[in-house]
């Protein structure tokens, strides 16, 4: 079923519901998906999603549907195998210039609309994988009947009719969506915060035309006068460049503004940038004709649009020097107040603005403290896990998913649940990462695990990553002489994991690139190398760290030198 109006956007932001996808029915590798699109614009759609176990698909079946404003519920065959509630969707889109992104307040959506029926037979797709069309002889697809009906003793919502519903059913955990927005400019240029550091912005002229342009930060709002064209920026103090991670699919500029009618061409127009360095840039055109004036209004500007109309460069989210830009083509008297940058994404702490980089100075550096919790710089994001049942995206909560954690109060303790899913653990700092280079030439990646034999006969793998799939790619454990239910410490030289070219050997979504030294994330990532099914281990005291006497140690060991002769 698909969105007839599509009132929250583009697919998969408006919803999809599959009542039943087939996939290679009636062999080995036959699937049956019951699943609900929803959340963001493609491509941070989100799924709902769970397999049906249906015999033989080719077979003739009956598959239903139920659909209310509280929940959707799957049968195949009159048996209830799915239940979907509406704490587990939402829809995330951009909802005009004057209100920006937003989630739909309806709890429904984006369910909550009218939908259509599509039945259709297709050969190939991700799905099914490579057809070869000489091997296709005749595909058919068989409907007796298709039948919609309207519960006669529920409500007009579609509750209350539910009496063949399995209530014992468990159903998808709650999902909303992760929103940051962070402060340009509100009474002053904002100072930004991280963690890691500080960055003062400045709210001045960025080209004033000869002197046409006069830009006044007065503390309280920025005053821009111009008698002809010229640019008011904001941008860093230090004049260093912005990374901006995440914000294309989600991303807006806002800002408050006030056109003072009097002083400004009504036929003129107001360009909004953000640029990488002139000419590399994104802009958008707003006409002072269809703008208010002589009162203050809200804009709102999807970071896509910026993208998507560059000038004579393109504008590179991950070097923004000048955050916006406001450029008037004529003469004109604004106010400006209330800038930010506001971004959404489905997954917690992958969008925002990154800060300085954190370096290592030489020191330990603790990533798992010697009762496995999270240490330094890697105590932000912190202990998480990625894997099939979650589609890979990164979660920081242990909940319900195939990597699970907690600690014991001696170590942390991992575990993997299920043979049918895969998982990575990993303990992972935020962008742009931390800058171990001072511990490239004489600096190890030291832990301890305590292991039980099936983990040790099953293997292990690890890595370090940049992001995704930059990093050493996959390395195995040598586990050889590891006792079970024991501790062991390991090492590994730095230099090995900068010497690794495995991660060149992905191809999802593209090869990776070896390990920078200068920007690691994943400080540490280990999952069983075989069937996961059940498979844990305890892990503690993850460090990086230099041994005595290697560049940037602190405490480097004394030098022996010969007897001094000491003479009165």
């Amino acid at each position: 079923m698909m969105p007839t109006n599509s009132p929250y956007g583009t697919w998969a932001a408006s919803g999809e519901i599959d009542i039943m996808e087939v996939v290679n029915a009636g062999t080995e590798n036959q699937g049956v998906f019951l699943a609900a699109h929803h959340g963001f614009q493609w491509p941070l759609n989100q799924i709902v999603t769970a397999p049906a176990e249906v015999d033989d698909a080719s077979d003739w079946h009956t598959y239903a549907l139920e659909w209310s404003c509280k929940d959707l519920r799957w049968y195949v065959d009159g048996v209830h195998l799915r239940t979907v509630e509406a704490e587990s969707y939402y829809s995330y889109f951009f909802a005009g210039n004057d209100t920006g992104f937003t989630a739909a307040s309806d709890p429904a959506a984006p369910f909550n609309q009218d939908f259509h029926l599509i039945v259709n037979l297709a050969v190939g797709g991700n799905g099914p994988g490579f057809v070869n069309p000489a091997d296709v002889d005749g595909s058919t697809m068989e409907v007796d009947y298709i039948r919609v009906y309207e519960c006669s003793y529920g409500l007009a919502d579609g509750t209350g009719c539910n009496s063949n519903a399995d209530r014992g059913l468990e159903t998808p955990e709650e999902a909303e969506p992760y929103v940051e927005e962070t402060m340009l400019f509100a009474d002053g240029a904002a100072n930004l915060s991280w963690p890691t550091g500080e960055r003062q912005l400045v709210a001045t002229a960025g080209w004033d035309n000869d002197g046409a342009m006069s830009v006044v930060d007065d503390g309280s709002v920025i005053n821009i006068v111009t008698s002809g064209a010229g640019n008011a920026v904001i941008n860093a103090a230090d004049g260093e460049p912005f990374e901006l991670f995440g914000y294309y699919g989600a991303g807006e500029l806002r800002f408050d503004m006030y056109i003072e009618a009097a002083g400004t061409a009504p036929l003129s127009d107001i360009l909004i940038k953000m640029d990488s360095g002139y000419p590399a840039l994104g802009q958008v055109s707003l006409s002072v004709a269809d703008l208010p004036k002589d009162e203050w209004f809200s804009y709102s500007i999807p970071l896509r649009d910026l993208v998507d109309n560059p000038g004579e460069q393109p504008l590179n989210l991950q070097q923004v020097v000048n955050l916006i830009v406001i450029e008037p083509t004529a003469a004109a008297s604004l106010k400006v107040d209330n800038v930010s940058l506001k971004c959404g994404h489905p997954y917690r702490r992958e969008c925002g603005i990154s800060g300085p980089r954190q370096a290592g100075d030489g020191s330990t550096l603790v990533v798992l403290d010697e009762i496995g919790l999270e240490g330094g710089f890697w105590s932000s994001l912190g202990i998480g896990g990625s894997s099939t049942d979650s589609g890979f995206a990164s979660y920081y909560q242990s909940g319900t998913n195939q990597v699970t954690w907690s600690n014991t109060g001696d170590s942390l303790l991992v575990n993997f649940a299920s043979s049918d899913e895969f998982g990575v653990w990993f303990v992972q700092a935020d962008k742009p990462g931390v800058d171990l280079s001072l511990y490239e030439d004489a600096g190890f990646l030291r832990f301890d695990l305590k292991l039980p034999q099936e983990t040790i006969d099953g293997g292990l793998n690890y890595k370090v990553e940049n992001e995704y799939p930059d990093g050493t790619g996959d390395l195995s454990l040598d586990l050889t002489g590891v006792e079970a239910d024991v501790w062991t410490s390991f090492e590994i030289p730095v230099s090995a994991l900068l010497a690794s070219t495995n991660a060149a050997n992905y191809t999802d979504p593209r090869p990776g690139e070896p390990l920078d030294i200068s920007a690691v994330r994943a400080a540490i990532v280990m999952w069983p190398a075989g069937d996961q099914g059940g498979i844990f281990f305890e892990i503690r005291d993850v460090r990086y760290e230099n041994d005595p006497g290697a560049a940037g140690d602190l405490c480097p060991q004394p030098t022996p030198y010969g007897t001094a002769a000491i003479t009165g």
